[in-house]
């Protein structure tokens, strides 16, 4: 261990590389991040009702997000490995699968919303202020997703070519346009009336709108690799798309896995009360905030462990793999003494009362335990396993694992036992301990690698 760890800090290629990837991803999630707490902040000096709508709205949107980085992530396998190749006619191809299958699935789900807004929301919660406000919400952000859908396909596919920087920059873009639209529609300016939720769901809108502006029309303007003609997006071969199934759909039900799981999640913490409700989307947020890092690390690695395999190097796309899994670990560590000690500081700055603050507090830091299996899962599962084309054995282990011991003890612990939200918390800490035993073992088997993209 001690000559991999002095070996890696030796190489500066390896660092360079995973850097030059990871760093713009980082800072763009960390945009994201950022406009998902400031958009909690600004939303919760209205109440607590109010962020625990939103925070419940957004759940859909959890749905949109696991089911477009499913998509995406499985074009992205097959994106990465083609560009280690140099093989540019199957790289737009792949990006036009995914454009089209994620432009379908946001358009079916922005339907259902539009027709069922208020049974949506009272999935999670039936309280009349929360489905109210929630609805209002919900009925207006839900015309983002299909703008959500293009953006995600053109950003993983930046991403697994190395191309990072632009999608950052429409990132910061975006939170600056969602951070003034905030201000005037939420709590009112000038002629326009305070519109409250609605308002904070109409700046998204705008948000959004102005991000897919941003990395199309850059990637045509810049002529990247990935501005193709409408013939070489749209018309793919049979055999591209039977080839690209089978990750696509492992990928896609192992996102929509993790989050139908979280959405149970959230139901069962509704059903402890509003209080829980409203606890966990501040921890949420927090805990997001926090994970930027590593979730950067994590789609840096699926690009470079792609890039490798598809060159055909294995040797190197085991040893990068390694240094990437100790790597990570430090930063969980870090992650976690970061969490324990900004806890209470940051709790302070939401509008809550003393019992949610306290309740959160105590989340977060059990949080900070859980966190470190969690990112070596994460960098496992998103970054190492996916780049290696082993997608369904990540599916396998994000099933079991999840609908097999978290779902299961989240319904024990509060419909049987109805302890309080930090012992239910407690209780699903298992769930990643056992995933992690897991994902070191298929690791070890090196089963996980696989050239997607020979003939």
């Amino acid at each position: 261990m001690k000559q991999t760890i002095k070996d890696m800090t030796k190489d500066k290629v390896f660092f360079k590389l995973l850097f030059t990837i990871a760093i713009p991803i980082m800072i763009q999630n960390l945009i994201s991040s950022s406009l998902n707490m400031i958009d909690t902040l600004m939303i919760g000096r209205l109440g607590e009702g109010e962020i625990a709508a939103v925070g419940l709205a957004n759940q859909i949107f959890l749905l949109i997000m696991v089911g477009l980085t499913g998509i995406c992530a499985g074009a992205g396998v097959f994106i990465s490995q083609y560009w280690g190749k140099k093989d540019l006619t199957n790289i737009k191809r792949m990006l036009g699968l995914a454009l089209m299958v994620g432009s379908v699935y946001a358009l079916v789900i922005t339907v259902v919303v539009q027709v069922f807004p208020t049974q949506m929301i009272g999935f999670f919660n039936k309280e009349p202020k929360i489905l109210e406000l929630g609805t209002s919400y919900i009925k207006i952000v839900s015309f983002s997703y299909i703008l959500t859908a293009i953006t995600f396909a053109y950003s993983y596919g930046l991403r697994c070519i190395g191309r990072t920087k632009l999608p950052m920059v429409a990132s910061a873009i975006a939170v600056l346009i969602n951070i003034i639209f905030n201000a005037i529609f939420i709590f009112g300016l000038g002629i326009v009336e305070p519109m409250g939720v609605a308002g904070a769901a109409l700046a998204t809108l705008l948000a959004r709108i102005v991000e897919t502006v941003c990395i199309v029309g850059g990637i045509y303007i810049k002529k990247y690799e990935l501005a193709a003609k409408a013939k070489e997006l749209f018309v793919v071969p049979k055999e591209l798309i039977e080839k690209a199934t089978k990750p696509m759909l492992a990928i896609t039900a192992n996102e929509i896995c993790w989050g139908l799981g979280s959405l149970i999640y959230t139901k069962a913490y509704g059903h402890i009360g509003s209080t829980a409700v409203t606890s966990i989307q501040i921890v949420n947020t927090i805990t997001n905030f926090f994970l930027v890092v590593i979730f950067a690390i994590a789609a840096a690695v699926l690009t470079i462990i792609g890039n490798a395999i598809g060159e055909g190097d294995i040797d190197k796309a085991k040893l990068y793999a390694k240094r990437i899994i100790i790597l990570s670990t430090g930063l969980g560590i870090l992650i976690s003494i970061g969490i324990a000690l900004t806890a209470p500081l940051v709790v302070s700055c939401f509008n809550v009362t003393p019992e949610v603050a306290q309740m959160t507090i105590n989340v977060l830091l059990i949080n900070a335990v859980i966190i470190i299996p969690r990112v070596y899962n994460i960098v496992m599962i998103i970054g190492i396993f996916r780049g290696g084309g082993d997608t369904k054995c990540s599916l396998i282990l994000e099933a079991c694992t999840m609908w097999g011991i978290g779902v299961p003890l989240s319904f024990i612990g509060v419909y049987v036992f109805n302890l309080r939200l930090e012992y239910v918390v407690m209780m699903l800490m298992l769930e990643e301990v056992v995933k992690a035993i897991l994902c070191m073992t298929r690791f070890k088997s090196y089963k996980w690698i696989h050239n997607m993209v020979e003939h």
